[in-house]
Protein backbone atom coordinates (compact mmCIF):
# COMPACT_ATOMS: atom_id res chain seq x y z
CA UNK A 1 0.00 0.00 0.00
CA UNK A 2 2.64 2.72 1.01
CA UNK A 3 4.19 1.73 -2.33
CA UNK A 4 1.16 2.60 -4.37
CA UNK A 5 0.62 5.91 -2.27
CA UNK A 6 4.28 6.32 -3.20
CA UNK A 7 4.02 6.14 -6.60
CA UNK A 8 1.10 7.99 -7.21
CA UNK A 9 2.14 10.86 -5.23
CA UNK A 10 5.14 11.38 -7.62
CA UNK A 11 3.55 11.15 -10.25
CA UNK A 12 0.52 13.55 -8.94
CA UNK A 13 3.62 15.65 -8.39
CA UNK A 14 5.39 15.68 -11.60
CA UNK A 15 1.89 16.55 -13.39
CA UNK A 16 1.54 19.35 -11.23
CA UNK A 17 5.48 20.63 -11.97
CA UNK A 18 4.62 20.48 -15.87
CA UNK A 19 1.34 22.63 -15.77
CA UNK A 20 3.21 25.06 -13.65
CA UNK A 21 6.12 25.07 -16.02
CA UNK A 22 3.70 25.66 -18.62
CA UNK A 23 1.98 28.73 -16.46
CA UNK A 24 5.60 29.97 -16.36
CA UNK A 25 7.86 29.11 -18.42
CA UNK A 26 10.29 31.45 -17.13
CA UNK A 27 10.69 28.87 -13.96
CA UNK A 28 14.85 27.67 -14.26
CA UNK A 29 17.18 25.48 -13.04
CA UNK A 30 18.09 28.00 -10.47
CA UNK A 31 14.68 28.91 -8.81
CA UNK A 32 14.89 25.54 -7.24
CA UNK A 33 17.92 26.46 -4.81
CA UNK A 34 15.12 28.56 -2.96
CA UNK A 35 12.95 25.88 -3.23
CA UNK A 36 14.93 22.68 -1.69
CA UNK A 37 16.30 25.66 0.75
CA UNK A 38 12.36 26.57 1.68
CA UNK A 39 11.65 22.70 1.95
CA UNK A 40 14.89 21.62 3.58
CA UNK A 41 14.92 24.64 6.23
CA UNK A 42 11.11 24.38 7.23
CA UNK A 43 10.37 20.48 7.29
CA UNK A 44 11.59 17.46 8.48
CA UNK A 45 12.30 15.55 4.70
CA UNK A 46 16.11 15.32 5.90
CA UNK A 47 15.07 13.44 8.87
CA UNK A 48 12.84 11.42 6.65
CA UNK A 49 15.00 10.76 4.14
CA UNK A 50 18.56 10.57 5.21
CA UNK A 51 18.20 9.67 8.98
CA UNK A 52 15.05 7.23 9.42
CA UNK A 53 13.81 9.11 12.41
CA UNK A 54 10.11 8.21 13.22
CA UNK A 55 7.94 9.86 15.70
CA UNK A 56 9.63 11.48 18.52
CA UNK A 57 9.00 13.16 21.39
CA UNK A 58 9.12 17.00 22.24
CA UNK A 59 12.37 16.91 24.41
CA UNK A 60 14.34 14.68 21.38
CA UNK A 61 13.50 17.45 18.98
CA UNK A 62 14.79 20.28 21.19
CA UNK A 63 17.60 18.41 21.52
CA UNK A 64 17.97 17.24 18.00
CA UNK A 65 17.89 21.19 16.98
CA UNK A 66 20.62 22.35 19.75
CA UNK A 67 23.14 19.41 18.28
CA UNK A 68 22.16 19.78 14.34
CA UNK A 69 23.35 16.95 12.31
CA UNK A 70 26.13 16.89 9.96
CA UNK A 71 23.69 15.91 6.64
CA UNK A 72 21.66 19.18 7.22
CA UNK A 73 24.31 21.30 7.66
CA UNK A 74 26.79 19.71 4.68
CA UNK A 75 23.53 20.24 2.58
CA UNK A 76 22.63 23.58 3.17
CA UNK A 77 25.76 24.37 2.78
CA UNK A 78 26.19 22.85 -0.80
CA UNK A 79 22.96 25.16 -1.58
CA UNK A 80 24.61 28.25 -0.17
CA UNK A 81 27.73 28.00 -2.28
CA UNK A 82 25.53 27.21 -5.30
CA UNK A 83 23.55 29.66 -4.09
CA UNK A 84 26.57 32.15 -4.20
CA UNK A 85 27.66 31.06 -8.06
CA UNK A 86 24.58 31.71 -9.65
CA UNK A 87 24.71 35.04 -8.17
CA UNK A 88 28.24 35.75 -8.95
CA UNK A 89 27.22 34.24 -12.52
CA UNK A 90 24.36 36.92 -12.73
CA UNK A 91 25.22 40.35 -14.80
CA UNK A 92 23.61 42.26 -11.99
CA UNK A 93 25.24 44.98 -9.53
CA UNK A 94 26.52 43.54 -6.40
CA UNK A 95 27.16 46.76 -5.04
CA UNK A 96 23.81 48.99 -5.98
CA UNK A 97 21.90 45.85 -4.18
CA UNK A 98 23.91 46.00 -1.55
CA UNK A 99 24.13 49.88 -1.37
CA UNK A 100 20.38 49.85 -1.71
CA UNK A 101 20.03 47.41 1.08
CA UNK A 102 22.39 48.65 3.54
CA UNK A 103 20.40 48.22 6.94
CA UNK A 104 19.44 45.15 6.24
CA UNK A 105 23.13 43.93 5.48
CA UNK A 106 24.30 45.86 8.67
CA UNK A 107 21.80 43.95 10.99
CA UNK A 108 23.57 40.79 9.39
CA UNK A 109 26.53 41.82 10.48
CA UNK A 110 25.58 43.12 13.89
CA UNK A 111 23.98 39.39 14.17
CA UNK A 112 27.43 38.09 13.38
CA UNK A 113 29.24 40.05 15.86
CA UNK A 114 26.70 39.01 18.30
CA UNK A 115 27.91 35.63 18.14
CA UNK A 116 30.99 36.62 20.14
CA UNK A 117 29.45 37.17 23.50
CA UNK A 118 27.20 34.46 22.64
CA UNK A 119 27.03 31.70 25.74
CA UNK A 120 27.14 29.26 22.62
CA UNK A 121 29.39 30.81 20.11
CA UNK A 122 29.61 27.46 17.72
CA UNK A 123 25.96 27.01 17.92
CA UNK A 124 25.38 30.87 16.88
CA UNK A 125 27.89 30.77 14.00
CA UNK A 126 26.09 27.76 12.60
CA UNK A 127 22.96 29.53 12.85
CA UNK A 128 24.11 32.53 11.79
CA UNK A 129 25.74 30.74 8.40
CA UNK A 130 22.20 29.12 8.14
CA UNK A 131 20.18 32.56 8.20
CA UNK A 132 22.74 34.13 5.73
CA UNK A 133 22.21 31.02 3.34
CA UNK A 134 18.26 32.37 3.16
CA UNK A 135 19.59 35.72 2.44
CA UNK A 136 21.17 34.46 -0.38
CA UNK A 137 18.15 32.40 -1.84
CA UNK A 138 16.62 35.57 -1.49
CA UNK A 139 19.09 37.30 -3.61
CA UNK A 140 18.69 34.51 -6.20
CA UNK A 141 14.57 34.87 -6.83
CA UNK A 142 15.16 38.85 -6.67
CA UNK A 143 18.06 38.55 -9.13
CA UNK A 144 15.38 36.90 -11.77
CA UNK A 145 14.16 38.94 -14.90
CA UNK A 146 10.62 38.66 -13.02
CA UNK A 147 11.26 38.08 -9.83
CA UNK A 148 7.77 38.87 -8.52
CA UNK A 149 6.29 35.91 -10.83
CA UNK A 150 9.25 33.77 -10.20
CA UNK A 151 8.69 33.94 -6.32
CA UNK A 152 4.89 33.58 -6.60
CA UNK A 153 5.75 30.13 -8.49
CA UNK A 154 8.29 29.21 -6.15
CA UNK A 155 5.96 29.35 -3.09
CA UNK A 156 2.86 27.92 -5.15
CA UNK A 157 5.35 24.65 -5.44
CA UNK A 158 6.66 24.62 -1.80
CA UNK A 159 2.89 25.01 -0.83
CA UNK A 160 1.90 22.02 -3.09
CA UNK A 161 4.16 20.09 -2.09
CA UNK A 162 4.33 20.29 1.65
CA UNK A 163 0.31 20.20 1.58
CA UNK A 164 0.35 16.86 -0.09
CA UNK A 165 3.18 15.20 1.89
CA UNK A 166 1.86 16.08 4.93
CA UNK A 167 -1.69 14.58 3.70
CA UNK A 168 0.01 11.53 2.77
CA UNK A 169 2.11 11.40 6.07
CA UNK A 170 -1.02 12.37 8.52
CA UNK A 171 -2.86 9.38 6.54
CA UNK A 172 -0.68 6.61 5.21
CA UNK A 173 2.38 7.18 7.14
CA UNK A 174 1.65 7.81 10.95
CA UNK A 175 4.90 7.45 12.16
CA UNK A 176 5.90 10.33 10.37
CA UNK A 177 3.25 12.61 10.05
CA UNK A 178 2.26 12.60 14.17
CA UNK A 179 4.69 13.07 16.89
CA UNK A 180 4.06 13.00 21.04
CA UNK A 181 3.90 16.13 22.91
CA UNK A 182 5.36 16.88 26.55
CA UNK A 183 2.23 15.53 28.25
CA UNK A 184 2.56 12.46 26.24
CA UNK A 185 -0.13 13.49 23.75
CA UNK A 186 -0.37 12.16 20.00
CA UNK A 187 -0.38 15.68 17.46
CA UNK A 188 -0.40 16.15 13.82
CA UNK A 189 3.11 17.18 12.74
CA UNK A 190 2.90 15.97 8.62
CA UNK A 191 6.16 17.77 7.50
CA UNK A 192 6.23 19.84 10.01
CA UNK A 193 8.40 20.46 12.73
CA UNK A 194 5.48 20.13 15.51
CA UNK A 195 1.93 21.35 15.44
CA UNK A 196 2.56 24.86 15.57
CA UNK A 197 4.57 24.73 12.57
CA UNK A 198 1.91 22.72 10.73
CA UNK A 199 -0.55 25.11 11.76
CA UNK A 200 1.65 27.94 10.47
CA UNK A 201 2.31 25.95 6.85
CA UNK A 202 -1.83 25.84 6.80
CA UNK A 203 -2.17 29.46 7.43
CA UNK A 204 0.26 30.87 5.35
CA UNK A 205 -0.78 27.97 2.80
CA UNK A 206 -4.40 29.13 2.67
CA UNK A 207 -3.59 33.19 2.56
CA UNK A 208 -1.31 31.86 -0.58
CA UNK A 209 -3.80 30.07 -2.42
CA UNK A 210 -6.84 32.51 -1.34
CA UNK A 211 -4.39 35.58 -2.88
CA UNK A 212 -3.83 33.60 -5.65
CA UNK A 213 -7.65 32.49 -6.33
CA UNK A 214 -8.45 36.54 -6.49
CA UNK A 215 -5.40 37.36 -8.93
CA UNK A 216 -6.12 34.82 -11.14
CA UNK A 217 -10.13 34.97 -11.17
CA UNK A 218 -10.71 38.95 -10.33
CA UNK A 219 -14.48 38.86 -9.00
CA UNK A 220 -16.49 42.26 -9.02
CA UNK A 221 -18.75 42.15 -6.20
CA UNK A 222 -20.53 45.37 -7.38
CA UNK A 223 -21.75 43.86 -10.59
CA UNK A 224 -25.60 42.26 -10.72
Amino acid sequence: MSTIVIAVSLVFFYAFVKQDQKEFPSFSARLWLPLLWLLLTSTTLLDVLFLHRSAYDASERIEAYVEGNPISRYTLLALTLLGLMVLLKRKTRHSTIIRSNGWLFAFYFYTLLSAGWSEYQDISIKRWIKIFGTLIMALVIVFEDNYQEAFEHVIRRYVFICLTLSVVFVKFFSHLGFSVGRQGSRVWTGVAPGKNALGMLCTVSLLFLAWRLIKTRPVSYFDV
